[in-house]
């Protein structure tokens, strides 16, 4: 946010308090830093910066000191420019010394050195100051681990030669004199120089060169000048000095700037000038400063604080500091960076004289220490900094300071608090979060002139909240406080200033606006004259409109006040002098004429307005008029008028006016009322016809019922719109009512229809996400181990697609069916992963035994479901696992007996499966189906057996439901089909049945009409001709049709004509007649008729057969039935070989009909035998059957018409009754299910599975050659409520395959004492039975769990007694047929639950006999000694409460016992876990874990507690029963709120406010049981000790009151006592000190 600070300032009350605030913070925040800066020093240690010793060297020769290196062993070598004068030579020992530091003495000893000695060394040292005369030693130079000494052979710094020491098994050995190319300087500029280009320049009257826009530059004019505003107009600038050149363009000079954070480094030289000049502009505080020392060099400041350079440097926030340094040509050469991570020392270096400045530059303070000149330095491992002090003339004597710096090598090792928390943040981060907060501190010292100085402290302390997560924490002085406040501030002064800026700059515009209209005015006025009276007024108004605007302008907040008043002045001046001059025109005789003509005009055209709208208009000029007589009338009476009459005279001339527009107005008033009632209905109709129109297309428009309202809301305007308007017709009011209901009910219907739509769609999703979940289970169940089910949830498609699904149902709004969805996906996973570790732990060599302790039972693998099961000719409902069988009564199913016993829609005893496939095949083929891969009878007839198989098998393949096995029923169904086809296409028209034959004929020859025969005759004629031309036509579907309802008419009454005959028959008649083709029939029937005959004749009975004929000649019908007959005789005979019925009709018409005789294309084969096939049916004899093709078709049309049809029908039937059977008897809910949340814990395994398995092993029987026949007993669980007794027998009946039959306690409450439904007192206690009863009547693998039996009568529970001894039986009655159900061998358990306190608070009871005869387990308590796996479940069971933890609940079970020994014995440096696990993770689970430990032992202590309360009898009480639980499922509440970094405060906190809010229950017993906790936990103030001795006193003084009996005779025995305290307290004072012995 650019602020505008000459022009915006935050309103003086709010400048201060944030001001105010910012000081405070920043105190604060100053006060806390110099304690954690203080703590920082204590825990790592602080190394100052100071001198230690100053020593002096020695040498032989006059010289400069140069340099120094250290060579290791606390040697080192100096370097020395010596000038010897007369001497010729030069030698080593006068360049270069050895020194021995002393570290006791602090002084430095000159010794020998065999390294300077080295020969060629020698050689090369003579060599090169013999031969370059003007040679000097420059100075030292380490590049990695070789020492450079750098000679200046010639008159230039860069002539140099270089000798190069290389360290080699820690001692440097010489190596040679060619490395020059070695030694360089590092990049002088640690940012890059970018030049200006021409598209940055801006033109104009004074043109500049943008820098980003940032800052604007040019050389023209005679100066270099710096703005910061974009404005050619004015070359003034905040920065300027003259140029060389004066008359220079904006191209002529050089330009190169770099932009570094806020700094903005310009490099300009002038036109024509040698040297570039160098300014640093600062846009922050908008300051430039002249640095030509950046020409050498400049380098960054850590975390971009600012640059440094020899001469001084520049910080961000604008702190320059520059050193009085005459020295140039200063070159970077190295940064070195403490330890510490606070102090950094730049070095540079001049090559011309050989002096290094050390700027020792400080990140917190953000300043650079006094800067050290010296003739060379060195370092210490330490930090000592040693180097020769500046020398201008050569010496003997040589001054050397040591000082200690905190720059010592990462080799050096310096003592800290390991154990601080400030240690385990580390001393770097803390110096940059001190850095970060000093620069912060700074901000705040600025002021406003600092550009975005609130942004900027807004993003500082925003920057450091987010880096730094530990600035919380109380050893760090919790330092975030006062920055989160610096930021809260920031963010209320940056609201504050663009609020002033907003204010004003409409202030502004409305000013600018108001007043420049009003200088416009007074213009107008006074640069011309009045010509009328309506120029008069209107200027008249114009001024007072004006002047209002101009006072009105006072109000706004941070206006111009002097400049509104002057405007104000001026106008009223003008406003005087023009009242006047109206006056004065108003006396003449002419002045209100306009007004009269006005009136004139108003009166005609209101007598010719034919529309209201023109009414309006006038109303509108009338209304103007009248302000306009208005204004005149109180200019004149505003006015001193010497002359009265004068006065008088003007008033009563616009009175006069006033009148005739009195009665023109009410003249409009009328006339408008008789218009508006006109056009009113005409508009009414459109609008109401508009808005039809509107609602019949939003409806179409309305997707959503979110549109729905938004369309209404539409329309409700409009209607809105359209009552206001037609507010006057009470006519119209009762439509526009009627309209909004009818609007309201339209939009309403369609967002029912919506939302049912939507209801329909996301109910669809659902289901199907439900089925793929079913299918994902079936998958699981099928995995072996816990790698193959992660990777099948990690890759599987239906994972993906049920999280698709979810996604879908959130994008329709349903967001509780996609989570639950999500819910059911996530649990099946978890269900799986834990079934998969039992199967594995428990279970007996992966067999479906499971182990219990010492005892193994069998497990039921049947899924636990209904069924209707075929049993002793009849059907039966059956819950599989069990003994449930009822029958099933149904008339419906009844009707489909003859399938109940078939398994497939394809095949029964009669028929194959294959014979029907390839039946299904032949029809489809037949009837030309439009599918694609659909072939013609004449293409499956062209195939090899090959191609015809891989036919079949594509079809096969789609009847999923059919029972096809691939290889078996697709090859049979090929032979079969090819038979088939093979028969089709060689036997003609007989390939039609002989009923269909038969009945062709007798419709055809015999009964027929005549006229009807010539019709038919008539159309197969056309129908041939057609055929001769298209022979594959299939366009007469009509014709077959029309025939076969012709052959329907006729009156023959023949029990072996059904639809199938008729149909076949018109088929048949039709490929007869339009083929030209004879009447066709069997051979078979040919040989019975000749039989027939010959039988006739050699017995000499044909005339009697003809003789019985002539009687029924006219009758064809007749004659045909009468022969029929008479080779039904002689078939009875017995003498010759058996035809069927349909052979003996053939017959029958053969010999009706003399005229037929026998072709040769009718003597074929009926039947073709088959061979080879594979499939198993009664109907196969080895592989082999006989297809005849007329029975055949006949079978399998009847098969697929009638037994296909009733097994479909049955097999819907048995679907909607067993789900409506599911539904009546709640299966689902007796399915046992895992709890997401369970945890198979050490006590799990270790004490409650061994116990309860002992209690089954009695109760069931266990699995094995010793299993228990004399089974009795019963598991009875007692333990407060949360400590998981019904999850712990639904996972075991789980895990066992048992049917859990849970009963309510509660529901079926006190009042019941029977097990008889009917005679329940309510439909809870009800249903409660009939679940009992249910599981009676399953007898067999089923567990009956009756829970929370503290809420049931004991008269109730003793039904159970039977059950539980050796009988086992018991009396039960179910759908209303009273039984005894006997279950002695049966697999049948029966377990109770029950909580120590009733309801009522009172101790339950349950029957001796009852209790006698069951395994009592109390599982709120320590049982068998095991209090290490007893406490350790508290642990274990919670461990998915917290997510920071919950990943251990799926890991091995060693690792989270490894992490709970770690903490226990106080050891967790060293953990090794099997899981994989990041060392953060590791860190997390500690944290929790100790909280947790924490928890468990309050958790511990209240449990302990309840317990022994709840074992108290009532008499024997000192203080009232404590209710307070210490359940898993407390333990389970408070660990889903822990966090890693919750201290012991926030923990105490969390226990108390969970076992506060848990009180509440209790009612009036809250008190003292958060009390009791209170002193259980010590944490019990004096008041509160107090309160619970008052609490016990008055318990104790009840429990008295109750052992005195009744409620009459407590309250006197109480009364006594108390007398009897008050006399005891009488004689006391009686025998006091007073009473004297005599």
């Amino acid at each position: 946010m650019a602020q505008e600070n000459q022009e915006v300032n935050i309103e003086i009350g709010s400048y201060e308090v944030i001001r105010d605030r910012l000081r405070n913070h920043s105190a604060d925040l100053q006060e806390r830093l110099q304690r954690l800066n203080a703590a920082r020093k204590d825990v790592f240690g602080a190394t100052e910066t100071k001198l230690k010793a100053t020593e002096r060297i020695s040498t032989e020769n006059n010289c400069l000191a140069r340099d120094i290196i250290p060579i290791g062993d606390n040697y080192f070598w100096f370097g020395y420019n010596v000038h010897m004068g007369l001497k010729s030579e030069t030698h080593v020992n006068d360049v270069f010394s050895t020194y021995q530091f002393q570290e006791e003495s602090q002084n430095f000893k000159l010794c020998e050195s065999t390294l300077l000695n080295n020969e060629q060394f020698l050689l090369d040292f003579a060599n090169l100051y013999q031969y370059y005369r003007e040679t000097v030693f420059s100075k030292f130079a380490r590049i990695g681990n070789a020492i450079f000494m750098v000679f200046r052979v010639g008159k230039s710094a860069n002539d140099i030669k270089t000798f190069k020491w290389s360290l080699i098994d820690g001692k440097y050995q010489y190596a040679g004199n060619r490395s020059d190319h070695e030694f360089k300087y590092p990049q002088q500029h640690e940012f890059t120089w970018e030049k200006v280009s021409r598209d940055m320049h801006r033109k104009g009257l004074h043109p500049h060169i943008s820098i980003k826009d940032r800052v604007f530059i040019e050389t023209t004019g005679g100066d270099l000048t710096l703005k910061i505003e974009d404005n050619t107009d004015t070359g003034k600038g905040i920065y300027s000095e003259p140029v060389e050149d004066k008359d220079q363009t904006l191209d002529d000079a050089e330009i190169y700037f770099a932009i570094i954070g806020n700094l903005i480094a310009l490099k300009v030289k002038p036109y024509q000038e040698k040297d570039f000049r160098y300014i640093v502009y600062n846009e922050k505080i908008q300051a430039c400063a002249r640095m030509d020392a950046l020409e050498d060099s400049c380098v960054l400041l850590p975390d971009n604080q600012g640059i440094i350079f020899a001469k001084g440097y520049y910080i961000q926030t604008g702190e320059v500091k520059l050193f009085d340094i005459q020295l140039n040509n200063m070159l970077f050469e190295r940064k070195i960076a403490s330890q510490n991570g606070e102090d950094y020392l730049y070095i540079f270096y001049q090559a011309e004289s050989g002096i290094y400045i050390l700027l020792n530059y400080n990140i917190i303070d953000q300043k650079v220490a006094t800067p050290i000149i010296c003739n060379g330095y060195t370092l210490f491992e330490s930090g000592e900094l040693i180097f020769f002090k500046a020398e201008e003339e050569q010496k003997r004597v040589h001054l050397i300071q040591i000082w200690q710096t905190p720059f010592y090598s990462p080799n050096h090792v310096v003592e800290a608090q390991s154990d601080s928390y400030l240690y385990k943040i580390g001393n770097k981060e803390i110096v940059r979060l001190m850095s970060e907060c000093s620069e912060l501190i700074k901000l705040i010292g600025k002021d406003d002139r600092y550009a975005n100085l609130y942004t900027d402290l807004s993003k500082q302390s925003t920057g450091i909240i987010d880096a730094y997560h530990w600035i919380n924490h109380a050893e760090v002085e919790q330092i975030s406080k006062p920055i989160e406040a610096i930021k809260s501030t920031a963010t209320a002064a940056i609201d504050e200033y663009e609020k002033v800026l907003k204010i004003k700059a409409h202030t502004a515009a409305e000013s600018a606006s108001v007043m420049g209209e009003a200088h416009k005015a007074i213009s107008k006025i006074k640069n011309s004259q009045a010509k009328n009276i309506d120029e008069y007024v209107n200027r008249l108004a114009l001024l007072r409109e004006n002047k209002g605007k101009v006072i009105a302008l006072k109000d706004l907040r941070y206006s111009d006040l002097t400049a509104i008043e002057a405007l104000e002045t001026e106008l009223s001046a003008v406003n005087d002098q023009l009242s006047k001059a109206t006056l004065n025109y108003l006396l003449r005789k002419e002045a209100l004429e306009p007004y009269e003509l006005k009136t004139e005009k108003l009166k005609q055209e209101l007598d010719q307005a034919k529309k209201v709208t023109e009414l309006n208009r006038l109303a509108e000029d009338i209304v103007q008029i009248s302000a306009e007589l208005d204004l005149l009338i109180e200019i004149v009476g505003n006015l001193k008028i010497d002359d009265a009459t004068q006065s008088v005279k003007i008033i009563d001339a616009i009175s006069t006016l006033y009148a005739q527009f009195n009665r023109i107005s009410a003249q409009l008033k009328n006339r408008k009322k008789e218009l508006l009632s006109l056009e009113g209905e005409a508009e009414f109709k459109s609008q109401i016809k508009l808005i039809n129109q509107g609602l019949t297309n939003y409806l179409n428009l309305a997707d959503s019922a979110e549109k729905c309202d938004e369309y209404l809301n539409k329309l409700m305007v409009q209607l809105e719109e359209l009552e206001a308007k037609f507010a006057a017709f009470d006519e119209f009011i009762e439509i526009i009512a009627e309209k909004r209901e009818e609007l309201y009910s339209a939009f309403d219907s369609k967002k029912v229809q919506l939302n049912e739509a939507l209801n329909k769609q996301t109910l669809s999703l659902q289901k199907s996400g439900g089925r793929i979940i079913n299918g994902i289970q079936k998958r699981l169940a099928k995995l072996k181990n816990e790698g193959e089910m992660r990777t099948f949830f990690a890759s599987d498609l239906m994972i993906e697609k049920v999280r698709g699904i979810a996604e879908q149902l959130l994008s329709l709004g349903d967001s509780v069916k996609a989570d639950d969805l999500l819910s059911q996906l996530k649990t099946s996973y978890e269900d799986a992963l834990r079934q998969s570790k039992d199967k594995q732990e428990l279970f007996v060599k992966g067999e479906n035994i499971i182990q219990l302790g010492k005892h193994q039972f069998n497990v039921n693998t049947q899924s636990i479901d209904l069924s209707i099961v075929y049993k002793d000719e009849n059907l039966y409902y059956h819950i599989s696992g069990t003994n449930f069988f009822e029958a099933l009564q149904s008339e419906a199913v009844e009707a489909t007996r003859s399938v109940w016993d078939q398994s497939l829609k394809s095949e029964n005893a009669q028929v194959y499966r294959a014979e029907y496939l390839a039946y299904h095949l032949f029809l489809e083929a037949q009837h030309g189906q439009n599918e694609e891969e659909t072939k013609t009878l004449e293409e499956l007839h062209l195939l090899n057996d090959s191609d015809l198989q891989e036919y079949v098998q594509l079809k096969m393949g789609r009847k999923y439901d059919e029972g096809y096995v691939k290889g078996v029923h697709d090859k049979d169904a090929m032979l079969i089909l090819k038979a088939l086809l093979k028969l089709h296409f060689s036997i003609g028209l007989l390939r039609y049945s002989s009923n269909a034959r038969c009945l062709a004929y007798l419709f055809w020859k015999r009964e027929i009409s005549s006229e009807l025969r010539e019709k038919w005759e008539e159309n197969m004629r056309i129908i041939r001709s057609i055929l001769k031309i298209f022979p594959q036509s299939k366009s007469f579907v009509n014709s077959i049709a029309e025939l076969k309802n012709d052959i329907q008419s006729l009156p023959l009454q023949l029990d072996w004509v059904d639809d199938k005959a008729q149909e076949d028959a018109a088929h048949y008649l039709f490929h007869l007649l339009s083929s030209e083709q004879k009447l066709a029939f069997s051979l078979s029937a040919w040989d019975l008729s000749e039989q027939f005959e010959l039988h006739l004749k050699k017995n000499r009975w044909t005339k009697d057969y003809e003789l019985s004929l002539k009687n029924e000649k006219g009758n064809k019908g007749k004659s045909f039935q009468t022969i029929l007959s008479w080779l039904k005789a002689y078939q009875n005979q017995g003498t010759s070989k058996p035809f069927s019925e349909e052979v003996m009709r053939e017959a029958s018409v053969l010999l009706m009909d003399k005229t037929l005789a026998l072709d040769e294309h009718q003597k074929v084969i009926l039947s073709e035998k088959i061979e080879g096939l594979e499939g198993e049916h009664p109907s196969l004899e080895k592989g082999q059957t006989m297809l005849h093709y007329p029975h055949f078709m006949e079978k399998l049309h009847r098969f697929k018409s009638t037994t296909v049809q009733d097994f479909l029908r049955f097999q819907k039937l048995k679907k909607d009754l067993l789900a409506a059977q599911k539904k009546e008897l709640r299966l689902q809910e007796f399915k046992p299910k895992v709890m997401s949340s369970f945890v198979r814990n050490q006590l799990l395994d270790e004490v409650y599975l061994p116990l309860i398995g002992d209690n089954l092993a009695k109760q069931m029987g266990a699995a094995g050659a010793n299993k228990r026949t004399d089974l009795m007993g019963m598991l009875l669980l007692i333990s407060p409520p949360g400590y998981g007794k019904t999850t712990l027998m639904e996972y075991i009946a789980n895990r066992l395959g048992l049917v859990f039959m849970k009963i309510n306690g509660p529901a079926i409450g006190h009042e019941v004492t029977a097990i008889d439904p009917s005679v329940a007192p309510n439909s809870a206690a009800r249903e409660e039975l009939e679940k009992l009863n249910l599981a009676f009547e399953m007898g067999d693998n089923v567990m009956i769990y009756i829970d929370d039996i503290q809420h049931c009568n004991p008269a109730f529970l003793q039904k159970f007694i039977s059950l539980c001894d050796a009988q086992r039986k018991i009396e039960g009655i179910y759908k209303g047929v009273s039984k005894t159900y006997d279950f002695r061998g049966r697999k049948v358990a029966v377990v109770m639950a029950g909580n120590p306190y009733t309801e009522s608070g009172d101790k339950f009871q349950i029957p001796d006999m009852l209790s006698n005869r069951a395994d009592i387990y109390n599982l709120g308590d320590i049982i068998g000694g095991k209090a290490e796996a007893f406490e350790n479940s508290y642990l274990e069971n919670s461990l998915s409460s917290n997510p920071s933890i919950a990943k251990l609940k799926d890991q091995n079970s060693k690792d989270f016992k490894i992490l709970v020994q770690a903490i226990e014995s106080g050891d967790t440096s060293q953990i090794s876990l099997e899981g994989k696990h990041s060392g953060e993770e590791i860190k997390e689970y500690l944290q929790i874990l100790q909280k947790m430990l924490r928890l468990r032992a309050v958790i511990l202590k209240v449990n302990k507690q309840y317990i022994l309360s709840a074992g108290q009898a009532e008499e024997y009480r000192t203080e009232p029963p404590f209710k307070l639980q210490g359940s898993y499922r407390d333990m389970n509440k408070m660990v889903e709120k822990l966090s890693p970094i919750m201290n012991e405060e926030e923990l105490e906190t969390l226990i108390l406010s969970h076992y506060e809010n848990e009180s509440q229950s209790l009612s009036s017993a809250a008190e003292f049981n958060f009390l009791k906790l209170k002193e259980l936990l010590d944490l019990m103030s004096e008041d509160e000790k107090k309160r619970k001795e008052e609490i016990l006193a008055v318990f104790s003084r009840q429990q008295k009151m109750k052992s005195f009996g009744g409620n009459q005779i407590a309250p006197i025995i109480e009364q006594m006592e108390r007398a009897g305290i008050a006399l005891d307290e009488l004689v006391k004072i009686f025998q006091g000190p007073t009473n004297l012995p005599k």
